[in-house]
């Protein structure tokens, strides 16, 4: 694997253990305040923003940002993990020692 696939991989794994943990420390709060916090909680939420819609191109254009926001920061990370990594695959080792390639 080369080192962009594996820093991407790694990236990928490295988000998925910081959902988990934020997943699991919510639960944690929420299990330890009870279940009448919880339902106010989620009763406040739906009045502050299921009950009063907002525009529909206001929710395109926000969820477009977010996600464009998301990918730039999961590119940055990968790339700054590719770069820090300084990994050589095989393939990338065995072209070095042979030299630069000569086309006919």
């Amino acid at each position: 694997m080369n080192r962009i696939g594996a820093s991407k991989v790694g990236t990928s794994v490295l988000f998925g253990v910081l959902f988990g943990l934020y997943t699991h420390h919510s639960r944690l709060q929420w299990n330890r305040l009870g279940r009448e916090a919880y339902l106010a909680s989620q009763g406040r939420h739906f009045d502050s923003y299921i009950a009063a819609a907002q525009p529909e191109f206001l929710t395109i254009c926000a969820s477009v940002l977010v996600i464009v926001g998301i990918f730039g920061v999961y590119e940055l990370v990968a790339f700054l993990l590719s770069s820090a990594s300084g990994w050589i695959s095989p393939d990338d080792r065995s072209n070095a020692a042979s030299g630069p390639s000569k086309s006919s």
